[in-house]
């Protein structure tokens, strides 16, 4: 829609539009957060704790969309924590400086 090509970033010094990819359940790991039961369509508990224990590294406000029976909310979180810890250079070239 922009008619940009865009750029996968390997480094947090990004130039014009870039992307990182994700994997929403290893950054939690990484961060040391229990990642068990909070995909299931029953995981409501599992996923409303996730979200406390990101509460710890972002902050989270307002209603959390579908979090009753989806995990994606959860996982758009911890993707923007993922995007955080890159761009402050905690996770470069792949490579995660976390764990």
């Amino acid at each position: 829609m922009l008619g940009h090509d865009i750029e996968l970033a390997w480094e947090p010094r990004i130039n014009g539009i870039n992307v990182i990819e994700v994997y929403p359940a290893a950054t939690l790991i990484a961060h040391g957060i229990d990642t068990q039961g909070y995909k299931s369509t029953s995981g409501k508990v599992d996923r409303l704790r996730v979200i406390a224990d990101l509460k710890l590294y972002l902050t989270v406000s307002g209603e959390i969309p579908s979090i009753e029976k989806r995990s994606d909310s959860v996982d758009a979180i911890a993707c923007v924590l993922a995007g955080q810890d890159f761009l402050s250079g905690l996770m470069a070239g792949g490579r995660s400086f976390i764990i």
